[in-house]
């Protein structure tokens, strides 16, 4: 019986190890962080089974698991097309759907502490945003790795998702600020440090979510005033600035520049000087401003052009109608998308059959103008292409379940505005994402979703 107790007592430590060591994980090569994370979910299924734990399993599990099987359904019917290997593949998949069922019910059982989450988030997070710093001085980060394609990764060396990983996270290292009252000097520190260093990584839509997680945050701290005044507000500085007076107009968004001040000083000062540095940066460093004026060109042109030509309203497959127009790659992923969806709209085409699909239209067309990614760069776009309507529609149903119980928290606990935030910014329906369903992009989403579906304010944070 004590060998038992012993036993679990090691397994439970094993566990928090792992699982607060993992903000550092994502440092890992491909194959080493896929081992972490299998041996994670693996110990979790253990200690439940020893403990005799009864899993807690609510509405939003039960849809997230119909849709991983609804999922690999699709890609069994998709087989002759997407092939064994992409089948196995979306079979695995389902261990984003175990990975999230065990760390809500680790934090149920009061296994895991949040806070000491957020202190190895701290760590990290602040080791990352230094050493960018330092490999824009030297032009190598403290490991040796010089920047990649334009951008500065620190420990990731080729993968372009440092200021993804800092983005992400700053809201977990906040929600325990918020808890403990920490003194607002040192998350002053903490914001500046972060928000120039996601600037410096050249990642343009982690800086643009960046910038709006502040925008936000400050509105969600003063909720009364975001929910009476938000739509007249809106309505109101609308009409202003249609009446093409210009003087009405500044001294309107005057206006809102000090009622936003006075309401909410101290994070209206982190969110001004984000902005000041961004500006600073973009006028006088020279990466930034490379990769910023480049980003307005594009925009620039593209407003002066037609994405995609067509002879009549009905989708063809000549070279006129997938002809590229501008540079922006990820918005031709949005066409070939909803494009090649058409002949499955429904059930969709199964795992990884985008890249395919694209393929197929290219050599079909035979026209070398067309770009083909290995998936849609957009959230909602790649569970349609994979699923079809089906899948899309109970995923949809699986996320409004979730922010409709986050919600709910929010009135237990004030500090969910951050949870809200990180909802709002991380499924914003036209924003460039990750795949979901790959090791790192994919574990950074269903781990940020596992977070928002946990009451933590069922039991004091540790």
């Amino acid at each position: 019986m004590d060998l038992s107790i012993d036993v679990k007592k090691k397994l439970e430590d094993g566990i928090k190890i792992f699982f607060y060591l993992f903000p550092f994980s994502f440092f890992l090569e491909s194959f080493f962080f896929n081992l972490y994370f299998s041996i994670f979910i693996i110990l979790g299924f253990i200690l439940f089974y020893l403990n005799k734990t009864k899993i807690v399993f609510e509405r939003s599990d039960l849809i997230l698991l119909i849709f991983f099987l609804v999922f690999f359904l699709i890609s069994i019917i998709n087989l002759e097309k997407i092939g064994n290997l992409n089948l196995i593949k979306s079979f695995f998949l389902i261990r984003f759907f175990l990975f999230f069922i065990i760390i809500k019910n680790l934090f149920y059982q009061k296994i895991l502490s949040i806070n000491l989450l957020s202190r190895s988030f701290t760590i990290s997070i602040i080791t990352v945003s230094l050493d960018i710093i330092f490999q824009h001085v030297t032009g190598k980060n403290i490991f040796g790795f010089e920047p990649f394609d334009g951008r500065y990764n620190s420990f990731f060396e080729h993968e372009a998702i440092a200021g993804s990983y800092i983005q992400k996270f700053v809201p977990i290292v906040l929600f325990y600020f918020f808890s403990e009252k920490k003194n607002y000097f040192f998350i002053f520190i903490f914001l500046f440090l972060t928000g120039l260093s996601t600037i410096l990584t050249l990642d343009r839509m982690p800086t643009i979510i960046y910038f709006l997680f502040l925008f936000l945050l400050i509105f969600f701290l003063n909720k009364k005033f975001f929910i009476s005044f938000f739509f007249f507000l809106f309505l109101t500085g609308l009409s202003t600035i249609l009446t093409l007076d210009r003087m009405p107009t500044i001294i309107y968004f005057l206006f809102l520049f000090l009622l936003i001040f006075f309401l909410n000083k101290k994070f209206f000062i982190s969110f001004f000087l984000f902005i000041i540095c961004f500006y600073v940066l973009i006028i006088f460093y020279n990466p930034v401003k490379n990769r910023y004026s480049a980003l307005h060109k594009m925009i620039n042109d593209s407003s002066q052009e037609i994405f995609f030509k067509k002879e009549s309203n009905k989708v063809d497959l000549d070279n006129n109608s997938l002809k590229k127009k501008i540079l922006f790659d990820h918005y031709l992923n949005i066409y070939y998308s909803v494009f090649l969806s058409q002949k499955n709209y429904f059930l969709g085409s199964g795992h990884k059959s985008f890249n395919i699909n694209c393929f197929d239209v290219k050599n079909f067309t035979n026209n070398l103008l067309i770009t083909c990614s290995t998936h849609p760069h957009n959230i909602y776009l790649e569970v349609f292409s994979s699923t079809g309507l089906f899948g899309f529609f109970i995923f949809i149903f699986f996320l409004l379940t979730l922010f409709t119980s986050l919600i709910k928290n929010f009135d237990q606990n004030k500090n969910y505005s951050i949870f809200i935030i990180v909802m709002i910014l991380e499924l914003i329906p036209f924003r460039s994402y990750g795949s979901i369903f790959t090791s790192i992009n994919g574990t950074y989403f269903w781990f940020l979703i596992s977070l928002c579906n946990i009451r933590f304010y069922k039991y004091k944070l540790k």
